[in-house]
């Protein structure tokens, strides 16, 4: 009986094995398992490819569809954005996630450079052109391949500004300009409308006086205007003239020129000769939030200060005076918020993940919209100008028609920019001290402050270069 059973058992195989030989080689017998295959990611329905020059196929696998964990490194005030853009990211590519590690702004920049040179850090983290000297030596630079240079030329501005050493590491998802914001209650008030808005400094010199409203002793109860805290505008009265900020060598401040003395006369007539603004007033968007400043000039960053602090707050916003308004080569200084940065010592799977995500962001119209909305910034993509969300912004719409007569001159060290502020502002503003003795000793003491900075501006790369000369 055990040997009939064993004799079955055996006939069972050989049969079944006979059975196997007569399908095929295993190669055959795999083939319509891969057609079946086939047939269902051809089943699947495709997503629409979106961008303007610079494109994104979100039908693309990333990282071969294997799971992917990006830790992303993002200030608190940039959480919410992040944490929806990238779960938006993670409905198209699911085996994409995201990891947050949320920062202050004041420890982001401290903790995210520490953190990726031990290569524990972020593979991806919020990026900002002002800590180039320290960041870009850790970034991966975004490849031709996938982010074509004259297609991105095509979409954004100011990008040959942003190429270092041949490379290109991130674009502007917006750009951001000084103007002047108004209080719309005191100008009606004034009996000032529309019409009266100045285009040069002449005219604006003239409207403030007509809104500084002064006590029976003199003292200012409401500035016709407010530059305080904000005392670079003497950067932007420099570009107006045509001169550049630094000289040939491209990293030597220079104030030894007519127009520097020119843009720093101009700030001491309107405070001190004028007496339309006075240094000891709160800095400007705390004094006009709190009706104590008819007019103000600051940066863009501010609509959304007013609209989430003072909701009531009613004003209006123009682009900067210029001294000729038939004849000048920019209304002044610009700056970005640029694209997220890629940390080149992720591993491969994780580095493809994170670049894709950049090029999402650069052809995602609603996102970039969103960003420069929250951040008070117009696009730097040429195709959102005219943006409905953009124009209906007061300040985003003057910052828009300003930007292609507007100048970066790099990611100048932070200390320039507050050292012209102590030794022309203030200088001039607080302690009233003649222009051409303020810009003595800026001459001094702002070229101490960089020295060691490895700085050199891009200011010549601007598109109206042409225009502009040496001091």
């Amino acid at each position: 009986m055990k040997m009939k059973k064993i004799c079955g058992m055996l006939l069972v195989v050989v049969l079944a094995a006979g059975s196997l030989a007569g399908c095929g080689s295993g190669a055959k017998q795999e083939e319509p398992v891969k057609k079946d295959a086939a047939k269902q990611e051809d089943s699947k329905e495709k997503l629409e490819v979106f961008g303007d020059n610079l494109k994104y196929d979100p039908n693309v696998e990333i990282a071969g569809g294997e799971d992917v964990t990006l830790n992303f490194w993002v200030p608190a005030a940039w959480e919410e954005y992040y944490t929806k853009w990238s779960s938006e990211y993670s409905k198209i590519h699911p085996n994409v996630s995201f990891e947050f590690t949320i920062t202050s702004f004041d420890d982001h920049w401290k903790k995210v450079p520490m953190a990726i040179q031990s290569k524990s850090g972020p593979d991806i983290f919020w990026m900002h052109n002002s800590v180039n000297e320290i960041m870009l030596p850790h970034m991966e630079a975004l490849p031709e391949d996938k982010f074509p240079i004259d297609q991105v030329k095509a979409d954004f501005r100011n990008v040959e500004a942003n190429i270092v050493d041949g490379k290109l590491y991130y674009v502007d998802m917006g750009l951001m300009t000084g103007v002047i914001f108004y209080n719309k209650d005191i100008w009606e008030e004034a009996g000032l409308t529309d019409a009266d808005i100045p285009k040069n400094w002449d005219d604006f010199r003239e409207i403030a006086k007509q809104l500084t409203v002064k006590d029976d002793k003199g003292n200012i109860q409401v500035a016709g205007f407010n530059t305080n805290n904000a005392e670079y505008i003497w950067v932007d009265l420099m570009y107006q003239q045509g001169k550049w900020l630094f000289g040939p060598d491209e990293e030597t401040p220079v104030f030894e020129s007519k127009e520097a003395l020119n843009a720093a006369q101009l700030m001491y007539d309107i405070y001190n000769t004028d007496g339309s603004g006075s240094g000891t007033q709160p800095k400007g968007e705390e004094a006009f939030a709190n009706g104590k400043a008819a007019m103000i000039y600051c940066w863009g960053w501010a609509s959304n200060y007013f609209k989430s602090n003072f909701p009531d707050l009613n004003y209006g916003a123009f682009a900067l005076p210029v001294f000729d308004e038939n004849s000048f080569p920019a209304y002044g200084r610009t700056n970005g918020d640029v694209s997220v940065g890629v940390s080149k010592y992720a591993d491969d799977a994780k580095k493809e993940a994170a670049l894709d995500f950049v090029l999402y962001q650069m052809c995602n119209d609603d996102m970039i919209i969103e960003y420069d909305v929250f951040d008070g910034m117009a696009p730097s993509k040429y195709s959102l100008s005219d943006h409905p969300s953009i124009q209906e912004e007061p300040v985003l719409k003057v910052e828009a028609e300003m930007l292609d007569k507007s100048i970066w001159p790099g990611a100048v060290p932070d200390n320039y920019f507050s050292d012209i502020q102590k030794y022309i502002g203030q200088s001039i503003l607080v302690n009233k001290t003649e222009p051409a003795k303020a810009l003595e000793e800026a001459a001094k003491m702002v070229p101490e402050g960089l020295k060691g900075r490895n700085f050199k501006t891009v200011e010549r790369k601007a598109a109206v270069a042409d225009e502009m000369s040496d001091q």
